[in-house]
């Protein structure tokens, strides 16, 4: 049960640690830019499906 809270926290960590990357970097705020409207493109097919 602990585990799983384990498993969120550590992905929200890592999550983030790649989003302050992003945020510093002129290149990887273009990358994070297409993985987030790819993200939220998947996102609106999944739903209409």
């Amino acid at each position: 049960m602990g585990l799983g809270e384990f498993d969120v926290s550590a992905l929200n960590a890592a999550i983030h640690a790649a989003w302050m990357t992003f945020t510093q970097s002129p290149t990887f705020k273009v990358a994070g830019a297409i993985v987030t409207f790819s993200i939220a493109a998947l996102g609106i097919v999944t739903t209409k499906l």
